[in-house]
């Protein structure tokens, strides 16, 4: 489990400074995304360092990236189910490794030039994102990132903003009957959110259609109609498990399991 308070301490870097990846850390990251790779059908993740040519040029989704020198591509297979959402999921849980070897992180999905990612694609496999890494810059931003800074987060919500009321609990009865559902939606307001939508929604339900879920749960959705949604609700389920202490059923509007 990660405590809320880990999870918020990774935020978006978008200035990097020179110095190459520690040689421990990138072994760490090659581990976590073997491990991935190795039991998470679909799942391609690759490391790359030493290679700024997808971020060369200027981008303006959310401001300028800046000294890029490293960055994890999700790659994944298209004929696997919940790829999408799965490819979120275990790429939040690279991001943490990273935050806890010292890296900072940032999620890229279209300011970058895929044609120039240092990766041999199958027919089936597709790039869905790839996550700039390395050490932050140490000096201030600039004028411009700066801005995008206040652009990237002038839609946060407070944790609660995350769940919807059903027929079945209010938030004051989920909560009080769910011990662990606070912790769970303090994790997921931290999560990142491929162009700041912050999509996931929970959503409190008296029967999860579970046999070996006994009593009252939550359920995670988004809006299905944007397939870039199903990230975020990867990212999302992620964060919200890691605070809450659980496990999720793949699948929008799916069941956590508390536990």
């Amino acid at each position: 489990m990660m405590t809320p308070e880990f999870l918020r301490s990774r935020h978006s870097v978008r200035r990097y400074n020179n110095d190459p990846i520690e040689a421990s850390a990138v072994k760490a990251l090659k581990a976590e995304i073997t491990m991935i790779n190795t039991h998470e059908a679909g799942m391609h993740f690759e490391l790359v360092c030493n290679d700024n040519a997808p971020f060369e040029g200027f981008r303006a989704s959310y401001g300028m990236f800046s000294g890029v020198r490293n960055y994890i591509a999700a790659v994944v297979d298209r004929s696997f189910p919940d790829v999408m959402e799965k490819a979120g999921y275990f790429s939040q849980q690279i991001v943490m490794k990273a935050t806890a070897l010292g890296l900072g992180t940032c999620y890229v999905g279209g300011t970058f030039d895929e044609s120039r990612v240092n990766v041999v694609l199958r027919p089936d496999r597709k790039i869905l994102f790839i996550i700039a890494v390395g050490y932050a810059e140490s000096k201030k931003d600039t004028f411009i990132s700066g801005i995008a800074m206040k652009l990237a987060h002038r839609n946060d919500r407070k944790a609660d903003d995350f769940f919807e009321p059903t027929g079945d609990f209010t938030l004051a009865e989920a909560k009080k009957i769910m011990s662990w559902l606070n912790d769970g939606l303090e994790g997921l307001s931290s999560a990142p959110s491929s162009l700041n939508r912050q999509p996931v929604r929970i959503r409190a339900v008296e029967k999860s259609g579970l046999e070996w879920i006994d009593g009252p749960t939550v359920t995670a959705e988004v809006d299905g109609s944007n397939q870039k949604n199903l990230i975020d609700l990867g990212i999302g389920k992620f964060n919200f498990a890691e605070a809450a202490g659980g496990s999720w059923e793949w699948g929008n509007g799916a069941p956590f399991i508390p536990g």
